[in-house]
């Protein structure tokens, strides 16, 4: 069985989460181009140079040293400065956003993936859309997640076939919630 290793790869190195001055960036550096790459955009080509990082093999088995090393150098600048530097070239690579960076992210607006929903009692709240678009059949959103024993009597009645002194006899129980609406024989 593989060891536990975070966001790190057995395998591959660097592949890992690293802290930058103001949040981390992902780094999935998957080959010796890429890893060539890396260290000429982000001004370590020393490390290229150094026997110990020369090929993926070798990174793996020095992990511990260049991880360090990459770590040392990428908490000198922003998210943003590195994502700037990467962002044309080879090297896989990803910023961790904040929940207060997600939905202000380009990709997240192009693809609608922010929605809007009536709640019964704060009136409308912020939602995810569904990620998987289909042409023929697309999702349809009604409303945000029920509030606490909003769909239970429903459930009871209707999807289980309970009998309103039923549903009364579970609740006296305390095996239905109190927020249970009321149900009302006809």
């Amino acid at each position: 069985n593989p060891e536990r290793m975070g966001n790190a790869h057995p395998s591959i190195v660097p592949y890992d989460v690293f802290s930058t001055l103001d949040g981390h960036i992902v780094l999935a550096v998957g080959n010796d181009l890429q890893f060539i790459d890396l260290c000429e955009r982000i001004g370590c080509a020393e490390l290229l140079r150094d026997h110990r990082f020369a090929t993926n093999g070798a990174r793996v088995a020095n992990r511990i040293s260049l991880t360090s090393l990459l770590t040392e150098k990428l908490r000198t600048r922003s998210t943003e400065h590195w994502m700037n530097l990467l962002q044309n070239s080879k090297v896989p690579a990803g910023p961790v956003n904040r929940m207060s960076d997600v939905f202000e992210n380009a990709q997240v607006r192009a693809r609608g993936s922010s929605i809007t929903l009536p709640h019964p009692t704060l009136g409308t709240v912020p939602g995810i859309a569904c990620p998987i678009r289909l042409s023929h059949t697309p999702v349809t959103y009604r409303s945000a997640a029920p509030t606490l024993g909003q769909d239970t009597l429903n459930v009871l009645t209707t999807v289980l076939g309970y009998s309103p002194d039923t549903v009364e006899r579970l609740r006296s129980e305390g095996q239905v919630g109190a927020r249970t609406a009321v149900v009302t024989p006809r």
